[in-house]
């Protein structure tokens, strides 16, 4: 198993590999390289995440905001797996939290498919204009029916909620009986 991730000490994509005794080891990305950390891009140890960063960071993630509530189209600058920057103009979909990870689901014109794009890994936005009509009726549509799979799991959860709660009605009567039994063996000596 393996992931891609920025280093910590250096803020260079790594590709983070489980080895066969279950210890990670860090690589430098495409490459069977270890990875060792570049000076040049070492982080100031006082401030371990640069304000000007930060800031981009959230103006990226007010963009896709922005961009999702109002049916807006993104042109971004994408840091991909490989480390290639791409300029991408995408439709977004909404946003996802996959434990630390925040992912943007979205429809990309450069690969004509919908992409799922790490957020952190997307360096520049801008809001260009509005969706076309024929993506916009697709993504009612598609939002309509991830309503109806959201109501459907909702309703499979609570028939598990019941199931649950019968089955442990179900073992306590299997126990209150062995209980009587046992009184009423107990009876005779």
């Amino acid at each position: 198993m393996s992931y891609t991730r920025k280093c910590n000490e250096c803020g260079q994509l790594i590709s983070l590999r489980e080895m066969p005794g279950g210890q990670w080891v860090a690589f430098d990305i495409g490459t069977d390289k270890p990875h060792k950390h570049f000076k040049e891009n070492k982080i100031n140890s006082k401030n371990s995440f640069p304000q000007e960063k930060i800031k981009k960071i959230n103006e990226v993630r007010s963009d896709i905001k922005n961009a999702i509530s109002r049916s807006q189209i993104i042109k971004i600058a994408y840091l991909d797996k490989k480390g290639t920057v791409t300029e991408r103009e995408i439709f977004p979909i909404n946003v996802i939290q996959d434990g630390d990870i925040r992912k943007l689901s979205a429809y990309c014109t450069l690969r004509n498919s919908s992409r799922i794009f790490i957020v952190e890994n997307i360096l520049n936005s801008e809001l260009a204009g509005s969706m076309p009509n024929w993506f916009r009726e697709r993504s009612e549509i598609l939002s309509s029916d991830e309503k109806i799979e959201s109501s459907k799991n909702e309703y499979n959860s609570d028939i598990g909620d019941l199931d649950d709660f019968f089955s442990t009605i179900k073992n306590m009567f299997k126990l209150f009986g062995i209980i009587i039994l046992l009184i009423f063996i107990a009876s005779f000596f």
